[in-house]
């Protein structure tokens, strides 16, 4: 900020006073001036780096959906191929008899990230967005986070699955022939179904993060125009079990 300094001299006429009345208020004028022309263009740089990031976090997270997408596709086919097999398979003085079906194996599923926004939020820097911006970038920020909240679900109804199967002492490894009572068959088998129930909503989910991502790399700049992104990744993956 530029510093106005008084005259060396006290003003000798009325001229001379409002003369140096009006330097010093030019001069503030111009410091005032200079001040927001810099805080301005601070603004417009960070403005700029927080779209620019939150575009790299959106990238980022949508490559890790689809490979979390083609693992949940992977546990869903084998969750309900054994519980399938339990429920079509008869007693036999008492027992029920299952060959453990074949599984394919993937990569290890991934974690998005959803840091951006949450931290230019409260850092302040979110206030730099028009609001139609900020209202899409929420509402990513949303889906992240019942992406997080459906995640915990399936983690509790794999935890049911990983107890059913301690209790009954088996690891469910392909081709792995099970005996069991029919409680025991019938424990296995919902609990089996309850998992895949968790993995469709989270999918759910992933496919909802997914497709506002999309939105904002394609540069949507206002909520109700991403609409047809849900209709379109929904459709690309055949999924349609759940609305956004």
């Amino acid at each position: 900020m530029l510093d106005v300094h008084p005259a060396h001299h006290a003003a000798a006429t009325l001229r001379d006073f409002f003369i140096h009345i009006a330097t010093i208020v030019i001069g503030l004028c111009i410091a005032v001036g200079l001040e927001q022309t810099v805080e301005a263009v601070r603004h417009s740089i960070e403005r700029r780096e927080l779209i620019a990031d939150f575009h790299r976090e959106c990238e980022a997270n949508n490559k890790m959906i689809e490979v979390n997408l083609a693992i949940f596709n992977v546990e869903l086919d084998r969750n309900n191929g054994i519980a399938g097999a339990i429920r079509q398979a008869r007693p036999v003085n008492g027992i029920v008899t299952v060959v453990v079906p074949p599984r394919q194996y993937l990569a290890e599923w991934q974690l998005p990230s959803h840091t951006v926004w949450t931290v230019a939020k409260s850092n302040g820097k979110a206030a730099l967005l028009p609001d139609d911006l900020a209202q899409v970038y929420d509402r990513v920020d949303l889906q992240a986070a019942e992406y997080m909240r459906a995640l915990q679900r399936s983690s509790d109804a794999d935890t049911r699955v990983s107890s059913v199967r301690q209790r009954l002492g088996t690891g469910l490894a392909a081709g792995e022939t099970l005996h069991l009572s029919v409680g025991d068959a019938e424990d296995l088998a919902n609990a089996l179904s309850d998992s895949s129930a968790a993995i469709s909503y989270l999918e759910n989910w992933a496919l909802n993060w997914e497709a506002g991502s999309e939105a904002v790399l394609h540069s949507v700049q206002q909520r109700d125009q991403m609409g047809d992104y849900f209709t379109e990744v929904k459709s690309r993956h055949h999924f349609s079990l759940y609305t956004p």
